[in-house]
């Protein structure tokens, strides 16, 4: 599931449908400038969160569908990374709240 969330973020991100945001670039790149989309971390960040929802779910009816991105994280690539940001650091809080 983490390797075909990679995988379709990949791809996404190469589609013309959403030519806002540039493809390209590597993790140190977004991590400097402070970007959310078109690096390795966005697609990281995606596939970690279709694995999540691989393991919540059973069988085929874990994966995210489109309709399902789009209703979770948004449309543009700006949306989504940014839903993902938010998801992180709010996972992030709760795991530091339970182990205090």
């Amino acid at each position: 599931a983490f390797i075909a969330g990679y995988v379709a973020a990949l791809i996404a991100q190469n589609s013309p449908l959403d030519r806002r945001t540039p493809p390209g670039g590597d993790a140190s790149d977004e991590l400097a400038d402070g970007g959310t989309h078109g690096t390795t971390l966005f697609r990281l960040r995606f596939a970690s969160w279709v694995a999540g929802r691989k393991l919540a779910g059973l069988g085929q009816e874990g994966l995210p569908s489109g309709v399902g991105v789009d209703a979770n994280l948004g449309r543009s690539h700006e949306e989504v990374g940014r839903r993902l940001g938010e998801e992180i650091a709010d996972a992030v809080h709760d795991w530091r709240w339970k182990n205090g």
